[in-house]
């Protein structure tokens, strides 16, 4: 492939972008012979972390060790492990010098710009752990990367950068506009020598694997802050203890500089959009704040926020509010409407409104019941309800139910639908039948309320 594109290249035909990802190392650590035994076991150091005893940290660390099960392994075991890792490393490295001595024989290295990184570390026994999961250290988050562009010198930076940061590194290289990756910025800058502002921090994420919690990471150049919902935090001097094996979150000493990375770690989640904030300010001390946090992050600034049409806004207020805004819209869309789009709002209700050639079609679904509160639809027009109201219906299972629930729809005579037992649904129903009656018929609906 690579071939056909440099061929394509110096044809003047196109540029070209290559990806080749491996897989590895990964496990099983499945390879060849010849890589697995490259390693002596004898010449490898067990990690300083193999003496992590789990006090004090998330509960969550001791139960992944027991899934993979490391304290069954034996130190010999352990090194062997290591050693085939290592093996495994070597022959991917082999692979990689390939793609390199292809560039120089299609007579690209002085044209092309090489990138070279991985998604993830590996535990490989540190912490007594494998794999990778729910344990935010240095051995996963702290990956190897290289960038070569042609006409740049070789150095070595210490900014804090993120594997997403490619994005707009690739982008930037073609020559494009990098503004499209969002939140984060290229890096050719740095790899041309230039000093550009850069922050002090990195924000890392985590979303489950193997086990189902959700963590965030602030690492600054000396303290590194993990915060974990289901359990209790960490707080690392990666000075004093860079193989984090000691839990300062809750040393005095450094409770002023803890606080102070929660405060940035939360205003720099609530800039991205992240929700993992919103509980946040009930847990942790993020001193004053700009908005209501008892409102569970639907507060009037993140509504806007999240909220991406004017329709939903609309419906904040509640479900009585939410069903007179549908039905306002019916009334607006007139007869020969097609569509109205579909509403949403807070509080556990979900309103949807469609209008077609065949039918029209109301459903309100309540999850919260609460039969002690009720209320009608204000600001609503008798001309909107009625459009609606014929094809309502509660639930049930009798027969004699849905014939009452039919006779009224048929009849158009303002009878009250069904008791519904704080649900309301509604069936379709032909258009030309809705709209018929919708003069005469004085529509009347509960909506159980949820405020």
């Amino acid at each position: 492939m690579l071939e056909r594109y440099a061929e394509d290249y110096k044809n003047g035909t196109k540029p070209f972008f290559l990806a080749s990802s491996y897989a590895g190392p990964h496990l099983p650590y499945v390879i060849p012979d010849e890589y697995f035994d490259v390693s002596d076991p004898d010449d490898i150091e067990l990690p300083e972390s193999i003496a992590e005893n789990f006090a004090d940290k998330p509960t969550i660390q001791q139960n992944y060790s027991d899934h993979w099960a490391f304290d069954t392994m034996t130190e010999e075991q352990s090194r062997k492990l290591i050693a085939v890792y290592w093996g495994y490393v070597t022959m991917l490295e082999r692979e990689f010098k390939r793609i390199l001595d292809a560039l120089e024989r299609f007579g690209l290295t002085d044209n092309a710009a090489v990138v070279f990184s991985s998604d993830h570390g590996e535990f490989t026994g540190s912490h007594r752990l494998h794999y990778k999961g729910p344990a935010m250290y240095e051995d996963i988050y702290r990956t190897g990367g290289i960038i070569r562009i042609p006409g740049c010198e070789p150095q070595v930076r210490n900014e804090f950068v993120s594997l997403l940061d490619l994005t707009a590194t690739f982008l930037d290289i073609a020559g494009l506009d990098t503004s499209p990756a969002v939140d984060f910025r290229s890096l050719v800058p740095i790899v041309r020598g230039e000093k550009p502002e850069w922050p002090e921090t990195i924000l890392c994420e985590f979303h489950g694997h193997h086990f189902p919690v959700a963590q965030r990471i602030l690492r600054g150049r000396r303290y590194k802050l993990v915060i974990n919902p289901e359990s209790r935090n960490e707080f690392y001097d990666l000075k004093r203890d860079p193989n984090e094996l000691k839990n300062r979150y809750n040393d005095p000493l450094l409770r002023e500089v803890r606080d102070e990375m929660m405060r940035d770690l939360y205003d720099q989640l609530r800039e991205r959009g992240d929700s993992f904030y919103h509980w946040m300010t009930s847990m942790f001390p993020i001193r004053e704040l700009d908005y209501d946090p008892t409102m569970s992050g639907m507060d009037e600034s993140t509504y806007r926020r999240r909220t991406r049409t004017r329709r939903r806004r609309a419906c904040r207020a509640g479900p009585s509010t939410a069903i007179t805004a549908v039905l306002n819209q019916l009334e607006a869309a007139g007869p020969n409407a097609t569509t109205v789009p579909p509403l949403r709002y807070a509080r556990g209700l979900a309103v949807r409104c469609q209008v077609s050639r065949k039918a029209h079609c109301l459903a309100v679904s309540n999850e919260r019941r609460n039969p002690g509160r009720s209320g009608g639809l204000p600001g609503c027009s008798a001309e909107s309800a009625a459009r609606v109201a014929p094809g309502l219906q509660g639930p049930g299972s009798t027969r004699a139910g849905r014939a009452d629930r039919k006779s009224w729809r048929r009849a158009g005579d303002g009878r009250r639908p069904p008791a519904s037992g704080g649900r309301i649904r509604a069936r379709r129903v032909p258009r030309a039948q809705n709209l018929a009656g919708a003069c005469q018929a004085r529509a009347h609906f509960r909506a159980r309320r949820d405020y």
